[in-house]
């Protein structure tokens, strides 16, 4: 199984040393007890690569995306070895499953945003921030279900606990985006925005830890509240198909799509013995999705019939305006190697369409 892994705080080597795949891949090996592989200490060896696959984590094979060598005897991330993992040959050209590259993403615009901050160099820029592909972050939470009817009131995300990612969600982050962004936050499967939404919102707000369900408090007590999403699935095909999913236990997990605007990345934090990368102070809320695997396992969902007649949404915003993704896929008739790019400049478009959106308004 395919995972992201990866040391998040490693020191950066300079800027302009020199990237060799091959000869750093060497000495991180030496670094950790090789070359012999009977020798290696495995969880030494896989904090140099963005990708680990733990079905076979003894062999040097299961290893993808090395952005790390040693330096003077001390583990460094490499710019360069970050920048050729975010590039064309890169993570997108791995046949990584894209759950797993998206998390992967994550990480290398963490690196990014880092490079920028420590060389003091605003022109460092994830190329996934620039172009879309990783502009709007992921963030992703299993349901508990309560199966009622088509009224569905969860929590998407829970709010002072440390999620898989390393993330710690703090009281207040959605509140400006709510304000700002409610009537056209949309939810969505699997985040396709080039889809109509499967369910209409009907009510979202952050709540405090006195209306959090009583398991998660059990489970995670350091939680201190949550964004509560009440949505009714539509009566369409895909809404029927994803509500039927959820009834039988096939569909338990929702996740959110965002953009970390205000960020602290702390030292030394732990919360609830979780090391904390970063503190998202404050979010900006594109979509939600029911997903097929999470990230945030804090989360629930209580269904409830409501005898609501609620009219849908109608769709005709510029978002649907741009999004003649079919036709753009039969223009370039991608081959399976082109399917990431085409992926990437779908993203672009999506990302274009918000913000044309936005000033438009």
């Amino acid at each position: 199984m395919w995972k992201a892994n990866g040391k998040m705080d490693l020191p950066l080597a300079d800027r302009e040393r020199p990237w060799d795949g091959t000869a750093a891949d060497k000495r991180v090996r030496a670094w950790a007890g090789g070359p012999a592989k009977e020798d290696v200490n495995w969880a030494r060896y896989r904090t140099a690569f963005f990708a680990s696959d733990d079905a076979d984590k003894e062999n040097f094979g299961a290893y993808k995306l090395g952005f790390a060598d040693v330096v003077d005897g001390e583990l460094r991330a490499v710019p360069r070895g970050i920048f050729a993992c975010a590039g064309g040959r890169g993570v997108d050209r791995t046949d990584i499953p894209e759950e797993v590259r998206a998390a992967i993403r994550t990480r290398i615009t963490r690196y990014y945003r880092r490079m920028a901050r420590e060389f003091d160099d605003d022109g460092i820029v994830s190329p996934f921030k620039e172009i879309g592909s990783g502009a709007m972050e992921r963030k992703t939470v299993t349901e508990y279900h309560e199966v009622a009817e088509r009224v569905v009131t969860g929590f998407p995300s829970i709010i002072g606990n440390v999620d898989d990612g390393g993330d710690l969600i703090v009281t207040g982050a959605y509140a400006k985006t709510l304000q700002e962004r409610g009537p056209r936050i949309r939810w969505l499967w699997q985040h396709n925005s080039s889809l109509p939404p499967i369910a209409q919102i009907l009510e979202m707000r952050e709540v405090g830890r006195d209306e959090l369900p009583e398991p998660v408090l059990t489970q995670y007590p350091e939680a201190t509240g949550a964004l509560l999403v009440k949505r009714e699935y539509l009566d369409t095909p895909r809404g029927d198909e994803v509500l039927t999913g959820i009834r039988a236990g096939a569909v338990g997990e929702m996740s959110i799509g965002y953009d970390p605007v205000k960020v602290e990345f702390p030292e030394d934090l732990l919360v609830g013995q979780r090391k904390v990368d970063r503190i998202l102070q404050e979010i900006r809320l594109w979509e939600l999705s029911d997903v097929n695997w999470g990230m945030n396992d804090a989360t629930m969902n209580l269904k409830r019939a409501l005898d609501l007649d609620a009219p849908l949404t109608e769709i005709a915003d510029r978002l649907r305006e741009a999004g003649r993704w079919d036709e753009l896929a039969q223009l370039l008739k991608p081959s399976p190697d082109q399917r990431a790019t085409l992926a990437v400049y779908k993203r672009r478009l999506q990302v274009l369409a918000h913000e044309l959106d936005l000033v438009g308004r």
